[in-house]
């Protein structure tokens, strides 16, 4: 679980996206990916058994393989076994069949005697359930792994763990309950490989360099360093057929605009913008900017039910309390404020102004979500996505903005309140100042209540809790120790991201019971009906009758005000070489960072051309 940014990506002012001309005219090399990483997020670790950061990912998705993988769709696929496993009646055996004659290869390209066979996926798992280790992956294996909690703790041994080689290409996993979605799981770098016999050779120096790891994903390293990164294709891959690029490199920029003039000098295939220079260069680059979700998180409006403000901790029990601040949310309105001039009505601007306004907010549609799982998630076994299922559908693709329905939860607050809650209600809210677009995004939300709210000042106040988690600007004063903030249960709303681990909706609503990590972490919210409803759920087997049974959960989650959702990724401008609709689709793991499969233009992409790519993109993800 991470802290999220105040509303920091998706913020961004909007250019129109006209079509025209190429405005860079830099000619791109389509046998090399160049990839870059930022001084303030390098990638500072190679082993894909500990490891859970997205930007590790870039490079370790590209040079060691799992047993599935996801395709540029979504669908979900053999990539080291065969096809995507075998469950026993009650899903609660897996079995796997490897691909035959697949090698490791070293640092040099060079096939090695070692065959990936089931036991590299044995020895993987267990480095990872070896605490001194400190694997990311361990908590999850061990919820999932029969045995694998007792082992982990000393209370075990590795022979009653459930994970079994039956044979050098047959794989069984024996989880801790039924799971109809396991093989999802195994895009996680916890479920991957390690060849055991070069592990017992290169021991605690495994993945500390090239020549320390082994390799079977599509490319393999050849060099490692702080501020570049070289990998080549692996000629011995079992799909090498489908790996467009002959090598890659992936180096260090100083920050987003050092990049963006790499781009625009054909030194990068892809750059992301930074808000202030989408803003300043939209007129000289707009046939080329486009938006692009750059992370891949849920992400909501959060409460702490066990606030140490005693007034607050009062106000927040009450349901009408919750859902008027959820009503008078207006996701949309902070885009318009970033708009061309902020200060003028739509009457005072251009029709120009006023359309760009327009396209922000359809622009922005694909990554708004008022539902804690994303759009696309998971779907029933007749194609019917999750979020428009049951009582879930009623908050699929809308806004929960509503004045009306705001200002009447205000009132009857107000009234159930009276004489146990002294108003205005004081909301403290930590916000991290490294960035100013997100403090001034706040800034944004917190006018919007008071607008909505048409007795806005008798009804809530506002205080913001600066903290800093870099060096901070010398003359932002009354900065807070965040630590001591949340340790103290000294704030009372805050914004959280959620990452999918596998690929079922519970990855997010176990985060809401009474033990759950987000919940224990931000919220410490207490609902036994949640806690049954969700516990009743999680249990069925059947994928279709569980999935209706989520969504009642979710649906309860937001009916009762507890969450506002409000979006799924970061939203980004970027301009690219790549068709980004050739990229592998995916919520979770390493294998949506794959190359495989991705094919790339010699010059930069218009806008006009990356919209033809989506259409047909969507036009055969629909024809599946």
């Amino acid at each position: 679980m991470k802290k999220m940014k105040w509303l920091v990506a998706i913020c961004l002012f909007l250019s129109a996206c006209s079509s025209g001309g190429r405005q860079i005219t830099a000619t791109y090399d389509t046998s090399t990916f160049k990839d870059y990483m930022l001084e303030s997020d390098p990638i500072d670790s190679l082993n894909y058994l500990v490891t859970s950061d997205d930007t590790d990912f870039h490079l370790l998705g590209n040079i060691v393989d799992g047993l599935v993988e996801e395709d540029r769709y979504g669908n979900l696929s053999g990539a080291l076994a065969t096809d995507t496993g075998r469950p026993n009646e009650d899903a609660t055996v897996w079995e796997f069949t490897l691909r035959d004659q697949v090698y490791w290869v070293n640092s040099q390209g060079e096939t090695t005697e070692y065959l990936v066979t089931a036991d590299d996926f044995v020895r993987g798992l267990q480095y990872v359930l070896t605490p001194a280790n400190q694997s990311s992956y361990a908590s999850q294996v061990r919820d999932i792994i029969a045995g694998a909690d007792a082992y982990y703790t000393g209370q075990g041994e590795w022979a009653d763990v459930g994970i079994t080689a039956v044979d050098s290409r047959t794989l069984r996993f024996t989880l801790t309950r039924s799971c109809s979605y396991f093989n999802s799981y195994l895009l996680n770098g916890g479920f991957y490989p390690l060849c055991g016999a070069f592990y017992d050779i290169v021991g605690a120096n495994f993945a500390t360099s090239p020549e320390n790891m082994l390799y079977n994903g599509c490319y393999y390293l050849s060099e490692y360093s702080t501020n570049e990164i070289h990998y080549v294709k692996n000629s011995a891959y079992w799909q090498a057929d489908q790996v467009n690029f002959d090598e890659g490199t992936i180096v260090m920029m100083e920050n987003e605009e050092a990049a963006f003039e790499a781009f625009r000098e054909g030194d990068l295939s892809y750059a992301y913008l930074s808000t202030n220079e989408a803003i300043s260069e939209r007129s000289s680059y707009d046939h080329h900017m486009y938006l692009d979700t750059k992370t891949y998180d849920s992400q909501m409006i959060t409460y702490n039910f066990a606030s140490n403000d005693a007034n607050f901790a009062l106000a927040i029990q009450n349901d009408a309390f919750r859902l008027a601040l959820q009503s008078a949310f207006d996701i949309y309105s902070v885009f318009e404020l970033e708009s061309t001039d902020s200060a003028a009505s739509n009457e005072e601007r251009s029709d120009e102004q006023v359309t760009e306004d327009a396209l922000t907010k359809n622009q922005t549609t694909e990554s708004y979500q008022s539902t804690i799982t994303p759009t696309g998630f998971v779907s029933t076994t007749n194609n019917l996505d999750y979020v428009t299922l049951g009582s879930l559908a009623n908050y699929s693709g809308i806004s929960l903005y509503d004045v009306s329905k705001a200002n009447a939860y205000m009132e009857q607050a107000m009234q159930e309140l009276s004489g146990t809650v002294s108003f205005p209600v004081n909301i403290r809210i930590p916000i991290c100042v490294d960035d100013s677009s997100d403090l001034a995004a706040l800034q944004r939300v917190i006018s919007k209540y008071s607008e909505t709210f048409e007795q806005a000042d008798q009804f809530i106040t506002f205080e913001v809790l600066m903290y800093a988690q870099n060096e901070a600007d010398s003359s932002i004063e009354n900065l807070v120790d965040y630590d001591s903030v949340m340790n103290s249960n000294g704030y009372d709303m805050t914004v959280v991201s959620k990452h999918a681990e596998y690929g079922d909706p519970s990855t997010y609503l176990g985060e809401f019971v009474s033990t759950g990590h987000l919940n224990a972490t931000y919220m410490h919210l207490e609902d036994p009906i949640y806690d049954s409803l969700f516990t009743q759920s999680h249990a069925i087997v059947d994928l279709d009758s569980r999935l209706n049974a989520l969504a009642e959960c979710e649906a309860y989650l937001i009916e009762k005000g507890y969450v506002i959702p409000f979006g799924y990724g970061t939203l980004s401008y970027k301009v690219s070489s790549i068709n980004d609709y050739s990229y592998a689709r995916g919520f979770s793991g390493l294998a949506h960072f794959k190359l495989k499969g991705i094919t790339a233009l010699s010059n930069c992409l218009t806008v006009e051309e990356k919209n033809e790519f989506q259409t047909t993109y969507e036009t055969n993800k629909n024809s599946q």
